[in-house]
């Protein structure tokens, strides 16, 4: 299909199961607010949300101090994890719709390796109507070494030592110790697990580890505020006002 401004939405949804698109995100603004259309192809349900707040994934970058965001991360899709989603019907095919918004995740053949993200997205009970989402990255640091080795073993780069007067000094005052005291950010009891594979070249099998979870954006808080039998079109079977 060549995009042409004469393309309806009837023109994308029948080239979307030769591509393999299973699903249809639509934005769109008014002077009131922003919204996005989750659409199922090839025959719908459609959900609309306001996007009451929204933070860009750069902007969520350029906040943190060491910024972490792998390209091979994407490569493989997020684990999902989906909080306090109640009974309702509407509460019900938004759950079913963020499932399968994303790949499904086969637990007893996944490799941990692949494991790089996750969503989270949570219904506020205390607005009753807003659904937060959030998008992490995913790393993992054995635990019971000290903060200096841990951050030897894991960078990448050559530590310069032109400025040392003695090798041990790379794990002392002068070296990578010298901005990590021990009792640093003190890992929490249960962000550690055992491995039970390999994750990256320092979190190996056996290991305990520490989970660490580094946010990488978007950030967005949606509202649902319509849902739609078909393709943005059909009886409407959910409207919040």
């Amino acid at each position: 299909l060549k995009e042409s401004k004469g393309n309806k939405l009837k023109d994308f949804v029948q080239v979307s199961g030769v591509l393999g698109v299973s699903h249809f995100l639509m934005l769109s603004a008014t002077e009131a607010s922003k919204y996005v259309k989750v659409c199922k192809t090839p025959r719908g349900p459609t959900l609309s949300f306001r996007v009451h707040q929204y933070t860009l994934a750069r902007e969520v970058l350029a906040s943190q101090r060491n910024p972490r965001a792998p390209k091979n991360a994407f490569l493989s899709p997020p684990l999902v994890v989906l909080n306090n989603f109640g009974d309702a019907p509407h509460q019900k095919l938004a759950t079913i719709t963020f499932q399968n918004l994303f790949p499904a995740i086969n637990v007893r053949k996944v490799k941990l390796s692949t494991c790089q993200r996750a969503v989270l997205i949570d219904y506020d009970k205390t607005t009753g109507r807003t659904f937060p989402f959030r998008h992490y990255g995913v790393s993992a640091a054995p635990t019971g070494t000290n903060k200096a080795i841990r951050k030897l073993l894991t960078t990448r780069r050559v530590p310069n030592m032109g400025d040392l007067a003695d090798v041990s000094e790379l794990l002392t005052s002068k070296g990578y110790g010298s901005d990590h005291s021990d009792s640093e950010g003190e890992d929490a009891v249960n962000a550690r697990v055992d491995l039970t594979q390999d994750y990256n070249r320092v979190a190996r099998e056996g290991t305990r580890s520490r989970i660490i979870l580094q946010e990488i954006g978007p950030r967005m808080e949606l509202e649902l505020v319509k849902v739609e039998e078909g393709m943005c079109e059909g009886r409407v079977l959910y409207h919040a006002y």
